[in-house]
């Protein structure tokens, strides 16, 4: 009888807006950092997003980082390795940039 008054579709739920690349990275920009590597004196220039990008790029091939198992940990300590605690501030190496408050 009224078929001028059809039911609208559903609301559709709201995109995140996408940010193209190139405005991500004026809102971010990389910048240019010397690492240098102590234990062998050689020095690396990396252009990154903060300090611990910088240091994690040239860390990447020297380091492993893994949870040890209780007899991974129990021989290593009759090595003579001992347990070093991390200091908050070198875990939040992304204040160092101002990237957060």
């Amino acid at each position: 009888m009224f078929g001028f008054l059809k039911p609208s579709p559903p609301p559709t739920p709201a995109q995140p807006k996408e940010i193209p690349m190139n405005e991500t990275k004026k809102k971010n920009p990389k910048r240019l950092y010397a690492v240098n590597e102590v234990s062998t004196g050689k020095n690396y220039l990396v252009e990154a997003f903060s300090q611990a990008g910088a240091r994690n790029h040239v860390a990447r091939n020297a380091f492993t980082v893994s949870i040890p198992t209780n007899i991974e940990a129990f021989k290593l300590a009759q090595a003579g390795v001992k347990i070093e605690e991390a200091d908050a501030p070198e875990q939040l190496d992304i204040l160092e940039d101002g990237l957060t408050p």
